[in-house]
């Protein structure tokens, strides 16, 4: 009840916004270290190929496979996460049309749902702070860090990232103090339980492992006194915090 009322709380805050934003959704999969190779390149040979299409006729805002980096507990870990953005998350798409697009090919060698195990889904709304530098390669070997945040006050978190966390970014860009190379932020739709106690989501891009690993901001890049203040006592856990290597992309223009 309580994430609820956070959540209708801040949709009252920010509605206008909200009407013109698209969900996405996280699918999390454990793929079998001997069963990696072949399906990532079931994801890279067709469905990429086949969300291309669904992307040019507007059904899907963006697609993309990304490969998790270290972490915890990687013998039982979900190690695939999927993001599916759409336009609107009620009009179906037909995904055994990929069978149309590779007549020659069985539905058993094309589909990833055979060598994989869905662990996880969760629903998020993204809210339109989608930031990029001006050294951001969608083509590159990107990496990124996803990450759940569990709060007390929803609408505290996301009046701190879209009123100072944004513009800090946006500054360090500026400055050339910064190597991370986008950002964006959202709210958890789904689920709601004890076991996923997180209302908000972020992300950030990063253009190598290195950087990824180094912690973004340059050691002489100038953070306010107070700047966190607005944050104290707000997390109610400590946040799931995971890396990935972006494997493939597909995303319409502005997305």
């Amino acid at each position: 009840m309580k994430k609820l009322y956070c959540l209708l709380l801040a949709c009252l805050f920010s509605f206008p916004l909200l009407q013109a934003q698209n969900i996405a959704v996280h699918q999390y999969r454990r793929v079998a270290n001997t069963d990696m190779a072949e399906y990532l390149r079931r994801e890279t040979t067709y469905w990429k190929k086949f969300v291309e299409q669904e992307v040019k006729k507007g059904n899907l805002l963006m697609w993309t496979v990304l490969q998790r980096i270290g972490g915890e507990d990687q013998e039982n870990q979900p190690n695939i996460l999927l993001i599916n953005v759409y336009k609107d998350i009620d009009k179906p798409i037909n995904w055994g049309g990929i069978t149309d697009m590779f007549p020659n090919a069985r539905m058993e060698d094309m589909s990833p749902f055979g060598l994989s195990k869905d662990v996880l889904t969760v629903y998020v709304r993204n809210l339109g702070n989608n930031i990029r530098s001006s050294s951001y390669d969608p083509n590159a070997n990107n990496f990124v860090w996803i990450l759940y945040h569990p709060v007390n006050n929803l609408n505290t978190h996301l009046t701190f990232e879209s009123e100072k966390w944004k513009p800090l970014v946006e500054r360090s860009w500026k400055e050339g103090k910064n190597s991370m190379v986008g950002w964006g932020n959202g709210v958890i739709l789904n689920p709601e339980s004890p076991a996923f106690p997180y209302l908000a989501f972020s992300y950030d891009i990063y253009p190598s492992l290195k950087a990824a690993l180094g912690g973004g901001f340059a050691d002489d890049f100038e953070i306010p006194d107070g700047y966190f203040n607005d944050l104290i006592g707000n997390y109610a856990g400590t946040r799931d915090r995971h890396l990935y290597r972006v494997v493939t992309t597909v995303s319409a223009p502005n997305n």
